[in-house]
């Protein structure tokens, strides 16, 4: 958590955050902008953090601070921050992080300025991507002997008070230059989620920038999808992939929303209106991927739990605890792919998606019931029956578990309960 202040040390350690980072500046202008301190002055305030962090510590535990995250681009700025590099070592902080906030820097100033530290032991970085260097930078830390480096998901970040700058390095791009470069790291790039296998989401108003998670979408499906959320401009969309009957036999993703009952009376025109309804209304309903035409070629329902009356009356979703609460469940019901789409590998991407954005909606856990067997045996095992295609829009045990779900209990021959906790 980035602390600049007591008062955010407080929060952070009522919290129980066990990691926090000071961030400060190189240049007198940055400083007066981001902690609206002089240069001097936001030491001044460092000071009784980096002591009340140390001696707290075991409120606290495995505690790094990390200073300066700085901009790097030029010479100046990097003599600026030379001067006090040690003082904010002898400080306490057990860290500091170099970092390019603006996204200017080029690897040879990279190397300058690593280069005037007679040790990296206790040096990280932290670079934005705004001219596409973030990588390179990476390298040329990592060259001069540096192992701590700054990514986030998918390319996320960005910094308010210089418009132009992008987000940091995508962690996806550093895992998959370190993978070629031999470098363990601890992250399976095929379970990274987001952007495993190459997520990118449209819902936040932007695509995430990570080049490798793209290249990893287009060569494992043969499509550059974006996935986005079902909203009233998305709508559209979503009644063309699903087409007159609604997906199947007018169904239009009400089948989990409405009693047996309910639904056979509301086949077809009705259904399709209810759903509509929802999302008028701003419900989550579920996600789509769309080619780089725009056009829907995905569609996964993914929703909180209680949102499917059925579900409640169904054995094959009871919960391994009838007391359990289930209000911050999420289910994934059902998946539906384009002919043209079929056989690569969208369903896997789309369930990926979904995980992210029941995490974002403030799931604990999400959950399906996908099917085990096909062709009215049972499954031997988690792999190679024949398919049935009537069973598959609930998803296949096989791509769940692949994707981080665990296997709560067999229901019957042929379905299974799978859940994945997000928190």
């Amino acid at each position: 958590m980035l602390v600049p202040n007591e008062r955010g040390l407080d929060r952070a350690l009522a919290a129980g955050v066990r990691h926090i980072a000071i961030f400060g500046s190189a240049t007198e202008t940055f400083a007066n902008k981001n902690l609206n301190r002089t240069l001097d002055e936001q030491f001044a305030m460092f000071e009784p953090v980096v002591s009340r962090a140390r001696t707290e510590g075991p409120r606290c535990p495995r505690l790094r601070v990390d200073v300066l995250r700085r901009p790097l681009g030029g010479a100046r700025r990097a003599g600026a921050g030379g001067v006090r590099r040690h003082a904010v070592l002898d400080m306490g902080c057990s860290q500091l992080s170099l970092g390019d906030t603006i996204g200017v820097a080029t690897p040879g100033q990279v190397e300058a300025v690593i280069g005037g530290f007679p040790t990296v032991d206790n040096l990280a970085v932290h670079f934005h991507d705004t001219y596409g260097q973030a990588l390179s930078n990476t390298l040329a830390a990592l060259r001069c002997g540096v192992t701590t480096v700054d990514s986030s998901a998918g390319g996320l970040g960005g910094c308010p008070y210089a418009e132009s700058a992008t987000g940091n390095l995508a962690t996806e791009d550093l895992v998959w230059m370190l993978d070629g470069l031999g470098i363990q790291h601890g992250v399976n790039l095929t379970r990274w989620s987001p952007p495993a296998r190459g997520w990118r989401s449209g819902w936040g108003g932007r695509a995430r920038p990570g080049r490798a998670g793209t290249g990893r979408m287009s060569a494992g499906t043969g499509l550059d999808v974006t996935v986005v959320a079902l909203t009233e401009q998305t709508w559209p969309a979503l009644q063309e992939l699903l087409g007159p009957q609604g997906g199947a036999s007018g169904c239009w993703c009400m089948w989990f929303r409405r009693t047996a009952n309910e639904f056979k009376r509301n086949k077809g025109e009705s259904n399709r209106e209810a759903l509509g309804e929802l999302v008028s209304s701003g419900e989550p309903v579920g996600l789509l991927a769309l080619d780089a035409g725009g056009r829907a070629v995905g569609w996964v329902a993914v929703a909180p739990r209680l949102a499917h009356i059925r579900l409640d009356r169904s054995a094959v979703a009871a919960p391994p605890d009838p007391r359990e609460d289930l209000s911050d469940v999420w289910s994934v019901t059902c998946f539906f792919v384009d002919r043209t789409a079929r056989g690569t590998g969208i369903t896997r991407s789309l369930l990926d998606a979904a995980v992210t954005y029941a995490a974002e909606h403030g799931a604990r856990c999400i959950e399906g019931y996908p099917t085990t067997a096909f062709g009215g045996t049972p499954a031997p095992g988690l792999g190679g029956e024949r398919k049935q295609v009537s069973t598959l829009y609930h998803g296949t045990l096989t791509m769940f578990l692949d994707a981080g779900f665990e296997l709560i209990g067999r229901r019957g021959i042929k379905r299974a309960l799978v859940r994945r906790e997000l928190r």
